[in-house]
């Protein structure tokens, strides 16, 4: 979990707050396809031994593309210089694969904020539309 908990550090706009044991129960539930579907073979790692440096998790949504279909349930990389490109690599083999497969759409999510939206957009990925998440008073 290092790498995902690294990935997402307070002030960034993805930040859970989860623990490690939290970070350990949300992606067993993923890799288990009980967050959005099951996981695609488009999915991959990055490792440096036996170490996960890199992850991007595609789910098979219910409904139909853009919110629906082949879906980036999740994307990051060590933070460190060293691994810069990871999650590049790791999207581009997955929408590599992805593209083979019936229908050839991947579609996913990104935070306002989130500086990984610059990768998204340079790999193809068309802004498609906005929400917002509120969080009400008890």
């Amino acid at each position: 979990m290092p790498a995902l908990l690294a990935a997402y550090p307070p002030g960034h706009p993805d930040h859970s707050g989860w623990t490690p044991e939290e970070a350990r129960h949300e992606v067993a539930r993923m890799l288990a396809g009980e967050v959005l579907g099951p996981l695609l073979p488009c999915s991959g790692l990055a490792l440096e031994g036996d170490t996960v440096v890199g992850a991007c998790l595609v789910t098979l949504r219910e409904g139909s593309p853009p919110h629906g279909g082949p879906w980036v349930l999740e994307l990051y990389r060590n933070p460190a210089p060293r691994y810069a490109g990871v999650g590049t690599a790791l999207l581009r083999r997955a929408l590599w694969l992805s593209n083979r497969a019936e229908p050839p759409v991947l579609s996913l999510v990104v935070s306002d904020g989130n500086p990984a939206r610059r990768v998204y957009e340079r790999l193809g990925f068309q802004h498609v539309g906005s929400s917002r998440t509120l969080e009400l008073p008890t």
